[in-house]
């Protein structure tokens, strides 16, 4: 009597559509927890990657100045910048790794790291790979001729408040000072 009591329970559960609304706002909170995490972390990952970037291209200077003024090695003052500018990238960031190579003047920096995950953890995703790569050459010795050339961006974008002027007010100043 009891089985049939559970059968009848379970039919009318099935035949009711009351609450399935609730049920169906519940599961599809999964994916969009998920998808909300997947943008967080990838919003971090992307922050950690322009530090990273920031960090590449300092060390590539680092080496060619080295280069040109002497005394450090160029390998020994790109890889120390980047030994010692690591713990500076946050501590969601690990692992981070650096080659240096050199070819024809040019001085290569190339840089890895782990950006730990947050919500994304949840779906196993624990880490996000991040690296960057930057190129310096040397520049002429002091006093001597050097060629500048100034890039300007004309988009849209630059028409927004006073960034056209302040742009150009700033390359003024540079060639005053030069």
């Amino acid at each position: 009597f009891k089985a049939v009591e559970e059968r009848r329970s379970l039919a009318s559960m099935v035949r009711h559509r009351g609450g399935s609304v609730a049920v169906m706002a519940a599961l599809s909170l999964v994916p969009v927890f998920a998808l909300t995490g997947a943008a967080l972390d990838y919003s971090r990952a992307t922050d950690a990657k322009s530090a990273l970037q920031s960090m590449t291209d300092s060390a590539a200077l680092a080496a060619a100045v080295a280069e040109r003024d002497g005394g450090q090695s160029p390998e020994a003052a790109a890889l120390g910048l980047v030994k010692g500018q690591a713990g500076s990238l946050g501590p969601m960031v690990r692992g981070v790794a650096a080659r240096y190579s050199a070819a024809n003047g040019q001085h290569t920096v190339t840089t890895s790291a782990q950006v730990d995950t947050t919500l994304m953890k949840t779906i196993g995703w624990r880490s996000m790979q991040i690296s960057s790569r930057a190129t310096a050459v040397a520049s002429a010795a002091k006093g001597e001729p050097t060629e500048i050339v100034f890039v300007f961006d004309v988009s849209a974008s630059m028409a927004w408040g006073s960034r056209w002027s302040d742009a150009v007010a700033a390359v003024k100043s540079l060639l005053e000072e030069l």
